[in-house]
């Protein structure tokens, strides 16, 4: 068998679960090598075969087709007021975007079609997803519906600064941003999650970026020779909050594509050249199951939610040491931040409400290194609900579990202009751990790799 299908190694799963990993790593589960394999096609194409469903499912599904253009304006002042320095701000910016979709039939919309075809168009295999034509027409033969949509934002940013001495600044300021939509919000294909007929996934294209303004207030402190300590609040009001896999009306999912889902079967089963009357479609009970769907989508939030965050900063070069020592730096940051008046629990997917980071660093002639650590507080991944056709889904909440990742970078300068650098990213192999309602209840573990890069970098 291995002569066929040859593999590297059996895996390895490096698990410290306190013994509860079970004989997960007595299956010897095989991993291929991709190289060997290769080598075995070159040799006998004829052993393998083409599969081309997959291959047309694949390029029908897989594709996002959206372009964005932005046009952008911006203007700063700054001036200085005795011991205050002021700035203001302004940006002006112009969105458009068109995004393709695709229309998918489930399996029982299929059926319906083929339940009033002629025989000829049965032979065809078109109402048959396990052929290339089936899938052509699941898919609609890959035409897709474009959405136009545009918007307009004016940004003003601005501060003060002042200094009480020549060591202790306050500042004050405020911004304005945006998060765009993802580009797999706006441009995707209509389709059942796990082909599930009545909840119908929406891409939505009238999706609108989140709007930020933020406040920030703090007190810097600079210690001398190299360093500051910081300690800072903020308050981010997030207006049009974006929020996934969100249960929404009939009306909102036809005002997102620009058509009825009801109308869109029709037109299909009439390319199709399915004869049908409209009492006889209208009294099917797939066709009106449709009105029933249960419709899923990414919207905007009403409203505004508001973050409240605290930091705590420090930063110093010890260049009071002796020697080679000057080089040595330590650094650290620890932020709080709280999401106040959150209307429903998947507004808080992703957030975490802890972090921080810290480390040394080393600076010696045209050397310097850096090893950093990173943690971030437990977070809330997803939300599962039961609803229609998934009767056996329970209530559940999946956590990413707290974790600790430590990085190594550094480089050598070789000129005033390049730069050999380097990182070495997550160590110590940190797991990646998440769980279900309480943290005993693991639902997934893996390690992430340690990511080595090493490159040259320039400037002109």
């Amino acid at each position: 068998m291995s002569a066929l299908f040859p593999f590297a190694d059996n895996y390895v799963f490096n698990m410290d679960l306190g013994g509860k990993s079970g004989n997960v790593n007595q299956q010897n589960w095989t991993v291929v090598d991709q190289n060997a394999l290769w080598s075995v096609y070159e040799e006998h194409p004829e052993w393998f075969l083409l599969n081309a469903t997959d291959n047309v499912l694949q390029k029908l599904v897989g594709r996002r087709d959206l372009t964005e253009n932005i046009d952008a304006l911006y203007a700063e002042a700054t001036t200085r007021v005795g011991k205050f320095q002021l700035n203001f701000g302004i940006r002006g910016e112009r969105t458009s975007t068109e995004a393709k979709f695709t229309r998918m039939l489930s399996k029982e919309e299929m059926a319906l079609a083929e339940k009033y075809a002629t025989p000829e168009e049965i032979a065809t295999g078109k109402f048959n997803t396990g052929t290339v034509e089936g899938v052509r027409f699941q898919y609609n033969y890959g035409n897709r519906d474009v959405r136009k949509e545009n918007y307009e934002n004016l940004f003003l940013s601005g501060g003060l600064k002042y200094d009480f001495t020549k060591n202790l600044r306050f500042q004050l300021s405020f911004s304005q941003a945006i998060l765009r939509p993802d580009y797999g919000n706006l441009s995707a294909t209509v389709n059942y999650p796990d082909y599930y007929p009545t909840s119908l996934w929406i891409p939505n294209p009238k999706l609108k970026p989140e709007k930020t303004t933020k406040f920030y207030a703090g007190f810097q402190w600079y210690l001398k020779p190299s360093g500051i300590f910081e300690i800072s609040a903020y308050r981010l009001d997030i207006k049009g909050l974006q929020i996934g896999n969100m249960q929404i009306s009939k009306e909102q999912a036809e005002a997102q594509l620009g058509y009825s889902l009801q109308d869109a079967m029709k037109g299909l089963l009439e390319e199709s050249e399915v004869v049908i009357d409209e009492e006889t479609l209208e009294s099917d009970e797939v066709y009106k199951s449709m009105r029933d769907m249960v419709y899923r989508s990414t919207i905007n939030a009403a409203g505004t939610r508001t973050v409240y965050g605290i930091t705590v900063r420090y930063d110093q070069q010890l260049t009071f040491l002796p020697g080679p020592l000057k080089g040595l730096g330590i650094f650290g940051s620890f932020t709080t931040a709280s999401l106040r008046n959150a209307e429903i629990d998947e507004e808080k997917i992703g957030r975490a409400s802890k972090s921080a980071n810290g480390g040394i660093k080393y600076r010696y002639g045209r050397f310097n290194i850096q090893l950093r650590g990173s943690w971030t507080d437990d977070a809330l991944r997803s939300i599962t609900r039961p609803y229609p056709g998934r009767k056996w889904t329970l209530n559940e909440y999946q956590y990413v579990k707290a974790r600790f990742v430590v990085d190594l970078s550094g480089g050598w300068k070789l000129n005033k202009n390049l730069e050999l650098v380097f990182s070495i990213r997550n160590l110590t192999q940190e797991p990646y751990i998440r769980y279900s309602n309480v943290p005993d209840r693991m639902n997934w573990y893996s390690v992430p790799d340690t990511i080595w890069n090493l490159s040259l970098r320039g400037k002109y």
